[in-house]
C-alpha cells in the first residue's frame, strides 16, 4: 500500500482530521467503565494527535502512518516532447518510446525494455 505524502493532503483537510479525532478520544474518555491503563493509553494518544511519528531504520512504519517519498525521475526526452516522469515510460507503447528515442537522438532498434533503458540513460 503506498503511502501518502503529508505535503499532499490540504491543511484544512488534516486539521479537521484531527479534531475529530480529538473529539472521539475525548468522548471515548468519559465512559465509566474504563480500565485506568485504558485511560492512560487514551490520554497519551490525545498528546500524540498532529505530533510527528518518528521510526527508527529497523522497524516499518505502522500502517496509516505517513512517509515522506522522493520525487520520481524526470527523463527530458526533447524540446517538443517535454519531460516525462520515469515510471509513466513503462505506460507507453512502444512506437512512442521510439518516437522519444528518435527525438532525444537515440537508437530506436530493440525491444521496450531496451528503449526504456536507453531513455533513462541519456537523461
Amino acid at each position: 500500500m503506498p503511502f501518502l505524502n503529508k505535503r499532499s493532503i490540504a491543511l484544512k483537510v488534516r486539521a479537521q482530521a484531527e479534531k475529530d479525532y480529538k473529539d472521539q478520544l475525548r468522548s471515548a474518555l468519559q465512559n465509566p467503565t474504563l480500565t485506568p491503563e485504558q485511560r492512560h493509553l487514551l490520554r497519551t494518544r490525545l498528546k500524540q494527535v498532529g505530533q510527528p511519528r518518528v521510526y527508527d531504520a529497523n522497524s516499518p512504519p505502522q500502517p496509516g502512518a505517513i512517509q515522506n517519498t522522493p520525487p520520481e525521475p524526470v527523463v527530458e526526452v526533447a524540446p517538443a516532447m517535454g519531460t516525462i516522469a520515469a515510471a509513466d515510460l513503462n505506460g507507453m507503447k512502444k512506437a512512442q518510446l521510439q518516437a522519444a528515442a528518435k527525438a532525444a537522438g537515440l537508437p530506436i532498434s530493440g525491444t521496450k525494455a531496451m528503449l526504456i533503458a536507453r531513455l533513462l540513460k541519456a537523461s
